[in-house]
């Protein structure tokens, strides 16, 4: 006979509860928000590549403000938790209504922008055509090859950025059209809040 092994007991604080409905959404939300984030980050990096080729005036317009608006979702990272408004209400603050207002148009002109001024650099079509050494025509015609791609790149991750928020409403109509229970809000609310109030609590005792 082999020896029994000796139980051990569980507590309920060790016990983690399995994902409610609230919860699964607001991960889904989370994701979708990073993915955005990693989008602005990679549009960010795709535009600065444009300004280090030292475009005409319209592609550096473009690419300056793909930066900004770039670099403006990257610092979003920063911002307030999102989780549920209140323990009987699922849907999230009303701030998060208006960022994603504000940042849908703010990825469509960047795109738009970025799409009507993808166009051959004026200063490099100069050069091609004064010059007498087939060396400087393929520099110039590399170069606006690079600006195309690059330019073609950074609208793509508008267009990412784009559905992300239009998925991100989609689960937040759900959260609004979903009938849960008031076990349901309570718990969702803990489960989403839970880091933010762990944070809270370390922030307390270490200070």
């Amino acid at each position: 006979m082999q020896p029994t092994q000796p139980q051990v007991a569980v507590t309920p604080a060790e016990v983690k509860p399995n994902d409610g409905p609230v919860k699964s959404v607001y991960d889904k939300l989370f994701n979708l928000a990073v993915g955005r984030w990693i989008v602005s980050v990679i549009n960010l990096g795709l535009a600065a590549g444009i300004l280090s080729k030292k475009p005409g005036e319209k592609m550096f317009v473009a690419a300056a403000y793909n930066i900004a608006v770039g670099g403006l979702h990257i610092l979003l990272i920063f911002g307030p938790w999102i989780g549920p408004r209140a323990r009987n209400s699922p849907l999230p603050p009303r701030w998060y209504y208006i960022l994603i207002a504000i940042s849908t148009p703010l990825w469509l002109s960047a795109l738009i922008v970025m799409f009507v001024f993808r166009e051959s650099d004026g200063k490099y079509e100069i050069i091609n055509r004064r010059s007498l050494w087939g060396g400087l025509k393929d520099i110039a015609g590399n170069t606006i090859t690079i600006l195309e791609n690059i330019s073609i790149a950074c609208g793509c991750m508008g267009v990412c950025a784009i559905l992300f928020n239009i998925i991100q409403c989609y689960y937040i109509f759900k959260l609004q059209r979903a009938k849960f229970s008031a076990e349901e809000l309570e718990e969702g609310y803990v489960q989403v809040n839970e880091p933010k109030d762990k944070s809270k609590d370390e922030a307390i005792k270490t200070g």
